[in-house]
C-alpha cells in the first residue's frame, strides 16, 4: 500500500531512465564522461537510475514533487536547505507511481556526483545499507542540481542529541544518553575507516542512526583512504585524515553552550578515553572484516589521542 501525499506540487521537468549512474564510484575519479553528462543535462529534467527504476517505461515519463514539510522533521540544521516530500511518476504506461524522497540541491555539479559515489560505495562494500538510496538527479530552471534519495522514516541523527533544546528536550541530555551517543559515533567512523572511507565532514548532524546500525549523511566531501591494493597506507595523511574526522565529531558536540557542562562531565569521566578507543577498534574490525582490507595501527588506536582531544573542548 502507497501513500499518496496532497497539496501543491511543482514539476520536475520532463524525466529519463539511464544506466550510467550506478557506476560512479569513489574508487574511480570522475571520467570526462561523467562531468560531460553532468554539465549536459537539460534544465527542467529529471534522470533516474535505471537499476532503481527497472518497471518504468520511459516514453513521455514526467516527475511531479509535493513537498511535506513534516517529513523534514529533525532535519532543521542541515546546511544544504533539504526538502522532503513525494515524488510521482507518469508515463505512457505508468500512472502516479510515488516514492517518498529528501532532495538535496548542489551548486556545484561535482559535489553531487561524490556524494551519489560515496554513497554507492559505501553501500555497496558493506552487508547492510549504511547511507541513503540515491534515486536520481532533478536539474531545476535555475540550473541547480539536485541529489533525489529514498526518503526513510527512523533515521535520527546525533545532533538531535548534542544540539538538543535543554529546556524542551532534558532525556536528550541525560549522563547515559550521551555517552552512548558518543561511543556509538566513534565505532561508527571506526567502521567507516574500516571501510577504507573517511567521512570529510564529521559532525554529529552528518552522523545519525535507525534501530540496527550508524548511517552516514552529507557524503560530499567523502574519500578514500590512501592504500596500495587491499591496504591501507600507514603514513601521515592516513592519521590526518582520520584524526580530522574524530575532530570533527568532538568539535560539534559542543556548538550549543547550554549544553557543554553536561556533556563535559560524560568525557571528562576517567574511563572515557578507554571505551572510546574499544569502539573505534570494534568499528574498525567490523569496517575492516567486510571490505577486506588490511588496516596500519590507526592514529585514534590509543587512549591518549581521545584524551588530547577531550583537553581540547
Amino acid at each position: 500500500m502507497s501513500i499518496r501525499i496532497h497539496g501543491p506540487s511543482e514539476s520536475m521537468g520532463g524525466a529519463d531512465i539511464v544506466d550510467n549512474m550506478s557506476s560512479w564510484s569513489l574508487e574511480n575519479k570522475p571520467r570526462r564522461a561523467d562531468a560531460d553528462f553532468m554539465r549536459n543535462v537539460p534544465m527542467d529534467t529529471t534522470l533516474l537510475d535505471r537499476g532503481k527504476y527497472p518497471l518504468i517505461h520511459p516514453e513521455k515519463l514526467h516527475a511531479t514533487f509535493i513537498e511535506e514539510e513534516e517529513l523534514g522533521l529533525g532535519r532543521a540544521e542541515s546546511q544544504h536547505q533539504v526538502r522532503f516530500g513525494q515524488m510521482i511518476l507518469n508515463s505512457a504506461y505508468d500512472h502516479e507511481m510515488p516514492d517518498l524522497v529528501a532532495v538535496k540541491p548542489f551548486e556545484i555539479a561535482r559535489d553531487l556526483h561524490r556524494e551519489w559515489a560515496a554513497n554507492n560505495y559505501i553501500n555497496s562494500i558493506g552487508r547492510y545499507q549504511r547511507a541513503f538510496l540515491p534515486l536520481g538527479i532533478w536539474r531545476r530552471n535555475n540550473g541547480d542540481y539536485n541529489l533525489i534519495t529514498l526518503y526513510e522514516h527512523g533515521v535520527k541523527s546525533y545532533d538531535e542529541v548534542f544540539w538538543a533544546d535543554r529546556i524542551g528536550s532534558p532525556e536528550a541530555l541525560r549522563a547515559q544518553v550521551v555517552e552512548k551517543a558518543a561511543l556509538t559515533c566513534v565505532q561508527g567512523l571506526g567502521y567507516l575507516h574500516g571501510l577504507g572511507v573517511v567521512h570529510g565532514d564529521a559532525q554529529a548532524k552528518n552522523l545519525a542512526k535507525d534501530s540496527r546500525r550508524v548511517r552516514f549523511v552529507d557524503l560530499e566531501s567523502a574519500s578514500l583512504l590512501p592504500r596500495v591494493g587491499s591496504a591501507v597506507l600507514e603514513d601521515a595523511e592516513t592519521d590526518r585524515l582520520t584524526s580530522r574526522d574524530i575532530d570533527s565529531f568532538f568539535g560539534s558536540t559542543m556548538l550549543v553552550s547550554d549544553n557543554q557542562d553536561r556533556i563535559a562531565d560524560v568525557f571528562n569521566d576517567y574511563s572515557m578515553p578507554v571505551q572510546l578507543v574499544r569502539s573505534y577498534q570494534d568499528g574498525l574490525r567490523r569496517g575492516s572484516r567486510e571490505s577486506r582490507l588490511r588496516l596500519p595501527a590507526m592514529i585514534a588506536e590509543s587512549e591518549s589521542f581521545f584524551s588530547s582531544l577531550i583537553r581540547g573542548l
